[in-house]
C-alpha cells in the first residue's frame, strides 16, 4: 500500500475568510485558496516543493501564481531548498540544498514577496529541517507574503524539530481590526502541532 501525502490550509473557526476559488494540483503538492479576509482580497497558498528538478510542475505553479498577481498573497510551505546557503544551512561546504533555491528568489522578486522571518531576523540562524543521517540542519520551509500584507504580521517564529524531521514555523496574521490583540489566523509550514 502506498503512502498518502498532501498539503492543507487550516483557518480558525469564526474567522471571516470566504473562499471564492480553489486550485490544487493532482499530486497534492500545492493548494491555493482565493477569497476575502474581513472583506479584503487575499490568496492563501501552501506548497510542497519537489526535491528534484520538476520543470512541468514548477511551470504550472508559476503560471497559477502569476494569474493571481492582483491579489495579496501568503505563500507557505516546504520548498525543499535553501534561499541563502550561508545562513539557512549548517554543516561543511554550505552548498545549495535542492533545486528550489532559485524558485524562492523568483517568487520573492517576481511577485514582490517578503520572507518575514528573514526580514525580522536578518543574520540569525534557525532551521526547520534536520537530516539526522548527516547531522545537518537547513531552513527548507518558508512563509512569504506580499509587501502589502507585511503590516498585518508582527512576528515570525520557528519551533524546535520534535515530531518529524521538520519544525513548525508560523506567523500570526492580524486583520487590522483586532488592534494587535488577537490573531485571526496563523500561517504555518511543517507539521501541525
Amino acid at each position: 500500500m502506498g503512502r498518502k501525502a498532501g498539503v492543507a490550509i487550516l483557518v480558525r473557526k469564526g474567522v471571516d475568510f470566504r473562499v471564492d476559488r480553489q486550485y490544487q494540483d493532482s499530486g497534492g503538492r500545492y493548494l491555493l485558496l482565493r477569497g476575502t479576509l474581513a472583506g479584503k482580497k487575499l490568496v492563501l497558498r501552501t506548497y510542497y516543493g519537489p526535491n528534484v528538478q520538476d520543470v512541468p510542475f514548477n511551470r504550472q505553479f508559476r503560471r497559477r501564481l502569476l494569474s493571481l498577481e492582483d491579489f495579496p498573497l501568503l505563500l507557505g510551505g516546504d520548498f525543499n531548498a535553501v534561499a541563502d546557503a550561508e545562513l539557512d544551512r549548517s554543516g561543511k561546504g554550505r552548498r545549495s540544498w535542492g533545486p528550489g533555491g532559485h524558485t524562492i528568489s523568483y517568487y520573492a522578486d517576481a511577485l514582490g514577496l517578503v520572507d518575514l522571518w528573514r526580514t525580522l531576523h536578518p543574520r540569525e540562524r534557525d532551521y526547520t529541517h534536520i537530516l539526522r543521517a548527516h547531522g545537518t540542519w537547513a531552513q527548507l520551509d518558508y512563509i512569504l507574503l506580499s509587501d502589502s500584507l507585511f503590516h498585518l504580521a508582527h512576528e515570525a517564529k520557528i519551533a524546535p524539530v520534535e515530531i518529524s524531521d521538520h519544525a513548525w514555523g508560523g506567523i500570526p496574521v492580524y486583520d487590522g481590526t483586532s488592534h494587535g490583540r488577537h490573531p485571526v489566523m496563523a500561517i504555518s509550514s511543517g507539521p501541525i502541532q
